[in-house]
């Protein structure tokens, strides 16, 4: 019994130990499995002096489009002076310092079509990318849906333009006055910006909003929600 049991030990710690050299010789790719290298071919990459800090342009503007398509307003507090709403919150940006070879989403443009073609893209890559990092005002919360996995899609088209999309709910705080109740009308506006610059560095633009698939709410509020952008 002895003998067995040592036999058991030795071949778990052989196992072990291979499991322990294999994660040695073959580490995470992380960033290199998107960089550029000259011996293996890729559709798309990173060059190797790419940084994901620093703008995609130096000497001017970059623009960033937001598009709000909103599946429901799931809740009016007027105690707490917030909305929240169920939506797809997407994020655009022109992103020229990628690598995009001729062949990059030739399987997808229809016969005789010079158009940009928007292709999926493993997520992993967004990991990778410089990010505009947005600022929401008055946000109180921001939840990405989750299911499996994340509900959250990335798309690069031939000219370079990235699309990063998540579906959120999000909740806001908008300031409410009821000196006309039950007559009161209350404007909320949802603002976007940047944390850390100005409209110099990065200008955010409204690409689209409102319902993504429908006319009004599905679901009943105490209140006649109606969408402008300003």
């Amino acid at each position: 019994m002895e003998m067995g049991s040592m036999k058991k030990r030795l071949q778990y710690s052989a196992m072990i130990l291979l499991i322990y050299s294999i994660v040695l010789i073959f580490p995470l790719d992380g960033k290199r499995g998107f960089t550029c290298k000259e011996d293996v071919h890729k559709s798309i990459c990173l060059p190797e002096n790419y940084s994901k800090f620093e703008l995609p342009f130096t000497e001017k503007t970059n623009e960033i489009g937001i598009s709000i398509d909103i599946d429901d307003v799931l809740r009016i507090n007027d105690g707490t002076y917030s909305i929240t709403f169920s939506t797809y919150f997407n994020v655009e940006w022109n992103e020229r310092r990628l690598s995009v070879q001729p062949d990059f989403g030739a399987s997808l443009r229809p016969p005789n079509s010079t158009d940009p073609v928007m292709v999926p893209m493993n997520l992993e890559f967004i990991k990778e990318l410089w990010v505009p990092n947005i600022f929401i005002y008055n946000l109180k919360t921001y939840k990405v849906i989750d299911v499996l996995s994340k509900l959250a899609g990335l798309w690069i088209d031939t000219d370079k333009n990235v699309l990063y999309s998540q579906a959120t709910h999000i909740t806001f705080i908008c300031p409410m006055r009821f000196d006309k109740f039950p007559l009161d009308t209350q404007t909320c506006r949802f603002r976007v910006g940047s944390y850390s610059y100005d409209n110099s560095k990065l200008l955010f633009r409204t690409r689209t909003y409102g319902y993504s698939s429908k006319d009004s709410n599905s679901i009943a509020l105490d209140y006649d929600i109606r969408e402008s952008c300003h």
